[in-house]
This record gives structure tokens, sequence and C-alpha cells, in this order.
């Protein structure tokens, strides 16, 4: 007596194949989403942070000028505080720039010691801005501050162009131009106290 085997419902191994396909395909772009998120998302906190330390920088160098302003309003002079001396802006209009150190209120020659924020390395240094937006008087200064950091998961130059190992660099930019309008805008008097107002 022979017997016929019933068909037996089951998965071929084509339909096995092609399942495992379907789910590789699904786990990578899955996986690759995140990863960008990731990396997106830390790019963009090295990018706020390296903003605000170039603000930081800036604020400084605003509040360096309107100690100037004042020091010579006191002194009822009428030399411009812009002009690029070692005991002003000088620092700042040379090629090797300047920095405000924590707590300093004056400029000090080069970029700023080695900013270390969330495991990155941020340098910082302001110079003159190569192309100012308005011409540059002995009553005006433009300025930029740039910051620049290493990262692991930027989207910078590559290592061979900037001499780091393995890393990419990333810079970013804040402009500044500082005007001395001692001799445009009215003074009051009684806030400034100058003899000239009398």
């Amino acid at each position: 007596m022979k017997r016929h085997l019933c068909s037996q419902s089951g998965d071929t191994l084509i339909e096995v194949v092609v399942s495992l396909a379907i789910l590789a395909v699904t786990l990578v772009t899955s996986f690759d989403i995140a990863n960008r998120s990731y990396s997106e998302g830390f790019q963009s906190r090295e990018h706020t942070q390296a903003v605000f330390l170039a603000q930081e920088q800036v604020e400084k160098l605003y509040a360096f000028r309107n100690n100037l302003i004042t020091a010579a309003i006191a002194a009822n002079s009428s030399t411009p505080v812009m002009q690029p001396t070692p005991s002003n802006f000088g620092y700042c209009a040379a090629a090797a720039g300047c920095h405000f150190d924590p707590g300093s209120s004056t400029p000090s020659s080069g970029p700023a010691q080695p900013i270390i924020f969330g495991g990155i390395t941020y340098h910082v240094v302001i110079g003159p801005l190569a192309t100012p937006a308005i011409n540059v008087t002995n009553d005006q200064g433009s300025f930029v501050a740039t910051v620049s950091w290493s990262s692991s998961v930027g989207t910078g130059q590559t290592a061979a162009n900037t001499g780091d190992t393995g890393t990419n660099e990333n810079t970013t930019t804040l402009d500044a131009i500082l005007v001395d309008n001692r001799g445009t805008i009215p003074r009051d008097c009684s806030v400034v106290g100058s003899s000239q107002c009398s």
C-alpha cells in the first residue's frame, strides 16, 4: 500500500532568503538614519558652542571699545580710540590677532589658549576683517572672531588639508564693526560730566 504524502505547508529556501534580505535592508537603513541623526545633532552642538565663544570674544571687544571711549571722554580727548596702537586694538589688527582671556578686559596678542568643552578643543582668535563691510577710518575698526575646532563627526576639511590627524576641521566666524562715534552722537552732559558740555 502506497501512501501519498500530504502537501505540507512551509517556507521554501527562496522565501527565507528574501525575508532575510528585506530584514537586513531595513536594519541597515534604520541604523544609517540613527547614525546620521546623531552626527548632525553632535555637529550642531559643536557649532552652537563655537558661535557662543566667538560672540563672547566680540562682546569683550565691544566692552573694551566702550571703556576706551569712556576714558577718552573723561580725559576730554578727541583722539580716535580705534587707531591700532598696542595700547588699544593694535594686537587685534596685527596678523597674529588677539584674544581676551577669561576675566580680562584688555586684549592679549595671539590666539587664546585652547578651550575644551564637551571633549572638543576650540581655538579662538580675533583678527582684522579682510574685506570690511564699510570704509574703515580712524574712527572705525573691522574685526572678525574666528573659532576653529576638530571633530571626529564634523563635515569640515579633510585631515590632509588641515594638518590634523584623523579629524575634520570646522570653522565659524563672527564679524564686528566697531565705531568711535563720539563726534556724531550728542552726549548727555549730566551723565558724562565733561567740561566740554558747559
